[in-house]
């Protein structure tokens, strides 16, 4: 097992990468003015009462999945989620990031095993692939990384784990437009849509 000295010494031997682009949340329509404020909620990338961690997702479809995975799996109605969801749009322009989206970068920080970065939705406090991904989160906190940069566990893009309390204000990420509140669930892109070929005319 890796100790806390030797992964932190892991993750100060990768390189910082610097990120831009457009990125997406989605959270509930009662935390949209707290959106980008980042949670200690705990999750993949954060302790429970820890740092606060704000979770973004360059692919559309893969914040879509996330949401069906965490919310539209385990509810009773599909269609309609248990309380309303918002989705905002970001600009992000980022330095100082962790970039673990190379099989070799995560082999270095003990994130080799897939099963690891695309489990499941766990318990943030007992899960274990989620105690690991922690591990690594605040490996690169302690750091003064400005965020972790992932594989997705939808499979769809990447996620960017920004460190909210390590940003800075110029870093921040930039809301473009106004939230959109979902009044029903997208559709799941997990599932495919069977289309029937048009006929043509004899």
């Amino acid at each position: 097992m890796t100790s806390a000295r030797d992964l932190t010494r892991a993750i100060a031997s990768l390189n910082p990468v610097s990120v831009s682009g457009r990125y997406y949340r989605v959270t509930s329509e009662a935390r949209l003015h707290r959106a980008l404020d980042g949670s200690p909620a705990g999750g993949r990338w954060g302790p429970v009462g820890g740092f606060p961690v704000i979770y973004l997702g360059d692919s559309y479809e893969g914040v879509v999945i996330e949401t069906h995975r965490h919310v539209a799996d385990t509810a009773e109605d599909k269609v309609a989620p248990p309380k309303k969801l918002g989705l905002i749009t970001v600009d992000v322009d980022v330095t100082d990031i962790v970039d673990l989206t190379a099989a070799s970068a995560r082999f270095a920080a003990g994130l080799s095993d897939p099963a690891i970065v695309y489990s499941e939705p766990q318990d943030p406090e007992t899960g274990a692939a989620y105690l690991a991904c922690q591990q690594v989160a605040q490996a690169a906190h302690q750091l003064g990384r400005h965020g972790i940069l992932v594989p997705s566990a939808s499979h769809r893009g990447n996620t960017l784990a920004l460190f909210a309390e390590n940003l800075t204000e110029a870093e921040r990420p930039t809301p473009v437009g106004g939230a959109a509140v979902w009044e029903a669930m997208p559709a799941d892109p997990r599932r495919l849509r069977i289309v029937e070929p048009m006929r043509s005319d004899d």
